[in-house]
């Protein structure tokens, strides 16, 4: 009778006999890159408004968004600010060229944020070329983001805000109703706007009936496809 070798019995599904009951267990399968990222870092809570690092500081982490919204932006030397980008949950940032960070960033809501240490994680990319690819794919949507921000400046004022709305709702993760907890200061600085400017289309997008409006600064999108004609 043939015997099974140790190494093959570990690598099939295991199967126990209890009685006349079969249970089987399944192998366990092994972590993803993005979980292998996440082992390295620790999650801190940080109430709204906290910054998480300034222009100017040491780039020592990169930062994953756990729950909760967060922003980077620049001041301008009016003293005025421009929003670069908004992210949420599973976005990845803080990626910079040199040593120091070229942005501020904060959270604009209640958030749990993990922190990785920069030098670990590209030690773990040196030697698994599969967490180098994911943070490839992280920095390639960082690139792409940045480019439709910019074509976003050649849309008239209504088009602008139905198409940051519309983005966001994409990659918040899926619910019944997209809420976004934006303010429309918050809009104005990223699509360079001014704030009266934003609030007349989102007065115009709610007599649409494409969004709802709630406290503590809350758009729930009602009519995605309403949002998508005026951008068109």
């Amino acid at each position: 009778m043939a015997t099974q070798s140790p190494g093959s019995f570990e690598s099939d599904v295991l199967a126990r006999s209890v009685g006349h009951t079969s249970i089987r267990i399944p192998q366990t399968q092994p972590a993803s890159a993005a979980d292998r990222i996440d082992q390295i870092g620790t999650v801190v809570a940080f109430p709204k408004n906290s910054q998480l690092y300034g222009e100017g500081d040491t780039s020592t982490y990169l930062y994953k968004i756990v729950s909760g919204f967060g922003r980077s932006f620049r001041t301008t030397t009016e003293g005025g600010r421009q929003i670069v980008c908004f992210y949420v949950p599973g976005d990845l940032f803080g990626f910079e060229v040199g040593d120091s960070h070229t942005l501020s960033a904060e959270v604009m809501t209640d958030s749990k944020v993990r922190m990785i240490r920069r030098n670990s994680l590209v030690s773990a990319a040196a030697q698994d070329e599969d967490v180098a690819h994911q943070l490839w794919l992280c920095v390639n949507r960082e690139i792409r983001r940045t480019q439709e921000h910019i074509l976003q400046f050649g849309r008239p004022a209504r088009a602008r805000v139905a198409s940051l709305l519309l983005e966001m709702a994409r990659r918040i993760p899926a619910v019944e109703v997209e809420v976004l907890s934006i303010s429309r200061q918050d809009i104005a600085d990223y699509l360079g706007l001014r704030i009266e400017t934003v609030s007349r289309a989102v007065s115009r997008f709610v007599k649409l009936g494409a969004i709802t409006l709630s406290g503590n600064r809350k758009i729930t999108i009602r009519n995605p496809s309403v949002l998508a004609q005026l951008i068109s």
